[in-house]
């Protein structure tokens, strides 16, 4: 259990660095379906926990597509009394959209990097 929990950790740590661009080793590093793919075939069980462990930590995060962006919005009409404007929503959900688009075309230009530098 401990190496699960310092494995997301990591996560944690590494995406705080690429946010805040102190790395560029560090947004090489993020990968996508074809490495963990490739890296799936070796540690099968392992690696199926970590992706299942990883998607559950990317669904919290408050964005607003996601459920941690509905619970976002559930707390925030806690705090107002009301539901945010149906136009507010929908702008937040299509900013989360745009982010989640961007990170998996950043992840697979990775994984393709990746991939010709291998060769």
């Amino acid at each position: 259990l401990d190496q699960p929990v310092a494995n997301i950790m990591t996560k944690g740590d590494r995406l705080v660095t690429v946010v805040n661009g102190q790395d560029q080793k560090v947004v090489t590093s993020y990968e996508g379906e074809i490495s963990i793919r490739s890296s799936s075939d070796r540690h099968a069980g392992r690696t199926m926990a970590i992706i299942s462990i990883n998607l559950f930590l990317l669904n919290l995060l408050p964005i607003p597509i996601l459920d941690g962006g509905h619970l976002l919005f559930y707390c925030i009409e806690g705090v107002k009394g009301a539901p945010l404007s149906m136009r507010k929503m929908e702008l937040a959900q299509q900013i989360g959209l745009m982010l989640l688009m961007i990170l998996m075309v950043f992840a697979l230009f990775n994984d393709i990097t990746n991939l010709f530098n291998r060769w």
